[in-house]
C-alpha cells in the first residue's frame, strides 16, 4: 500500500505496508463500500482475502483474527472455491456480502463457478462483544447437549 502524498520528485515512494496472504498473483482488489478501511483481493492461490488495514499496528481483538502467523490486517479468508478467483463484488446494499467468480469448472472452455456469500458479524465485531454474546449462549448449548 502506497500513500500518494508521500511519493518523491520522480514518483516514486516506499510502502507503507506489504499486504501477504496470497500465494500467487493477485487478480482483483476492491474497497468495500460499507467501510473504509477493509478491501478485498482475490488471487491464483484460490482464495479471496478481507483486509482491515485500519487494524494494522493496534492490538484491537477482533474474533477472526486468526493466528499470530497471520498477516497483519488479514481478517478472513474465503475459501470455497477450487480454482483462481478472477473477480469480486461487494454488495452494495447488503454490507459484508460478497459475489465472487473462480475458474474451477471442470473444463478449460467452460466452467467456474459464482458463489454469493456473507461474512459473519462475528468476526468483524470488537472481541468483548462477540465473547460476551457467546457466553449468553452457554447455557441453552448445555441443554441443547443433555
Amino acid at each position: 500500500m502506497f500513500d500518494r502524498r508521500n511519493l518523491t520528485s520522480g514518483g516514486v515512494a516506499s510502502p507503507i505496508h506489504i499486504f501477504r496472504g496470497h500465494s500467487a498473483a493477485v487478480l482483483c482488489v476492491q474497497w468495500s463500500p460499507h467501510k473504509p478501511s477493509v478491501f478485498g483481493s482475490a488471487a491464483e492461490d484460490g482464495f479471496l482475502n478481507i483486509w482491515d488495514y485500519g487494524k494494522i499496528g493496534r492490538q484491537e481483538g477482533h474474533a477472526g483474527t486468526g493466528s499470530s502467523n497471520s498477516s497483519p490486517g488479514l481478517f478472513f479468508r474465503h475459501a470455497g472455491h477450487r480454482g483462481r478467483v478472477v473477480d469480486f463484488h461487494w454488495n452494495a446494499s447488503d454490507p459484508w456480502t460478497i459475489a465472487s467468480v473462480s475458474d474451477d469448472g471442470e473444463t478449460t472452455v467452460r466452467g467456474g463457478s459464482l458463489q454469493v456469500w456473507r461474512v459473519t458479524d462475528l468476526l468483524y465485531r470488537p472481541e468483548e462483544d462477540v465473547l460476551a454474546e457467546l457466553d449468553s449462549l452457554k447455557s441453552h448449548v448445555k441443554t441443547c447437549s443433555s
